[in-house]
């Protein structure tokens, strides 16, 4: 096993790709030699070898087939997994069957079809690498890495059996429970928008993911990849930060509809709500105890639980949400939401209403009368004045009074 650190953030990084068909591997050979002088390439022709490669080289990212001989992609996965837990893992093959697929699914970070063409392979590949920027700290990258799932109540499964019983069941209802857990909508987003699938657009949300994949589907999925919590405490919090991005996704998608934007973008406001505490959820679930310091710090002072978590973890919720959906291969817009729902000003991309009305929609869920307001857990304001969006809060406050009314 190499036990060599992480390379520093200025050294060209170390691609593997193993297949077993010297062919392919020639063709991939072909494909990322134009790329040369972003990063370094090696190439294995089983998993055996590769590992043996792997005890002596440092590696980035591992490309893998699935089907082959002796040590299968899976198995390989699994071994790359436990001994080499920074290594970005993929998948890249074009002879999946689905038990496979989903086997593949848990030690695989990303899924990608043969044949691939150079611009995915790349983009892919710069993506993931480009994530390290988000999290410096190396204690939470490997958890992270290493995360193949995230856990729901035991009741969320307990509730679509039971609607898939009914004689009049419907995958629409079958997908609205799935949407009320944010470990089960990232997992299902992760899967159904591979390119194994062969969807020609996103899957952006829980209830078009069942849909499209169907009962036999969702339960296999949910029986072989997702994972319950044990525990009344543990499923409490996870039950509550579920709730809470629940009803910031509700709100976020209503004050985009106020605002008249369009259908892709109050979708975004609504995955982007579903998914920017997860986070929370990752903290709470692999270090519960440093977590339960920080919501007791965050009970007794006025600073928000991210600055806490910056002092305790050297990172927020923000960046590891971001992170570990990054790595998943969700959606870019997603991932942004998610990493800069605290602070909108500090997103680079371009100006996103989605992002706004989460940002607006988690302080408001939180603090409806705004009696926080002014503190550096409310508003940002220099973002919302800059975007001409100040004036809009009491029209979003009475959003949330109607959502409150329905309920």
């Amino acid at each position: 096993m190499n036990d060599s650190s992480n390379p520093p953030s200025d050294q060209k990084r170390r691609i593997l790709f193993v297949d077993d068909e010297e062919n392919i591997l020639t063709g991939l050979q072909r494909i990322v030699r134009p790329m040369r002088h972003e990063w370094d390439f090696e190439f294995a022709t089983s998993g055996q070898a590769a590992l043996e490669l792997m005890d002596h080289t440092e590696i980035d990212v591992l490309v893998t087939d699935m089907r082959m001989p002796l040590m299968d992609g899976s198995e390989l996965l699994s071994e790359v997994s436990n001994d080499f837990p920074h290594v970005i893992r993929i998948v890249l093959s074009g002879q999946c069957d689905l038990e496979s697929f989903i086997g593949s699914a848990c030690p695989a970070h990303q899924l990608l079809s043969k044949p691939c063409d150079a611009a995915t392979l790349k983009r892919t590949i710069e993506r993931v690498i480009a994530l390290r920027g988000l999290l410096e700290n190396e204690t939470l990258r490997d958890i992270l890495l290493q995360m193949n799932t995230l856990p729901s109540p035991p009741t969320i499964y307990l509730r679509i059996e039971k609607e898939l019983e009914r004689p009049d069941s419907s995958m629409q209802q079958v997908g609205e429970i799935i949407g009320e857990d944010i470990g089960m909508t990232a997992k299902l987003l992760q899967l159904v928008n591979s390119s194994f699938f062969g969807f020609t657009r996103n899957i952006e949300t829980p209830a078009q993911a069942a849909s499209l994949l169907g009962v036999n589907m969702v339960q296999f999925i949910m029986l072989h990849v997702q994972t319950f919590v044990s525990g009344p405490s543990m499923e409490r919090t996870v039950g509550e930060i579920s709730e809470h991005c629940m009803q910031v996704a509700s709100l976020a998608r209503a004050i985009a509809k106020h605002e008249g934007q369009s259908t892709s973008s109050c979708l975004d406001a609504y995955i982007g709500g579903m998914m920017h505490d997860i986070g929370r959820l990752i903290l709470a679930v692999n270090m519960p105890e440093k977590y339960k310091a920080v919501m007791e710090q965050n009970r007794q002072s006025s600073a928000p639980s991210w600055q806490i978590e910056e002092q305790i973890f050297g990172a927020t919720h923000a960046d590891i949400g971001a992170y570990l959906l990054g790595l998943w291969g969700l959606p870019e817009n997603v991932v942004e939401i998610t990493h800069h729902h605290h602070l909108p000003n500090n997103c680079k991309l371009e100006h996103s209403f989605a992002l706004a009305a989460v940002h607006v929609a988690n302080v408001l869920v939180s603090d409806p009368e705004l009696g926080k307001r002014g503190q550096a857990n409310s508003l940002d304001e220099a973002y919302l004045a800059q975007h001409g969006l100040t004036d809009h809060i009491a029209d979003w406050q009475e959003c949330l009074k109607k959502l409150k009314e329905n309920d």
